[in-house]
């Protein structure tokens, strides 16, 4: 019996973690970001522990919650391309960062949730602009 549920709990769990850090939020947690990338003309894009991917810079058009389950929902973050407007694809506050002066911040961080950005802050400008 402990075998079975210790299985079922792992299965839950699994389900639960599908997103990463801060992909999944609280609605609370997401008005909350909501306001902060309000105050944004740019958001940047950076999950430095992922193989392959660099520092985009994006110019925010809108942000709207989406619901996930329960209380939680994802952040739809639409930005500004050549190709019209994009959606930013699984956005996880842990991995977006605003502007602090001349260094950038992870969103996450500034709301005072626990994450792991894999990055330091880092010059805003080091950031190609996607257009």
């Amino acid at each position: 019996m402990k075998q079975i549920l210790l299985f079922l709990s792992l299965i839950l769990t699994g389900a639960m973690v599908k997103a990463d850090q801060h992909q999944v939020m609280s609605i609370e947690t997401a008005q909350k970001a909501i306001e902060l990338l309000n105050q944004q003309k740019f958001v940047i894009e950076w999950c430095a522990c992922c193989d392959g991917t660099t520092a985009k810079r994006y110019e925010i058009a809108s942000i709207e919650t989406v619901p996930w389950g329960g209380n939680l929902v994802t952040l739809k973050i639409m930005v500004k391309t050549k190709k019209g407007l994009v959606e930013l694809k699984n956005a996880d506050l842990a991995y977006l960062h605003i502007r602090n002066e001349k260094q950038t911040e992870c969103i996450a961080i500034h709301l005072g949730l626990e994450a792991r950005p894999c990055t330091e802050p880092f010059p805003w400008k080091s950031a190609k602009r996607v257009k």
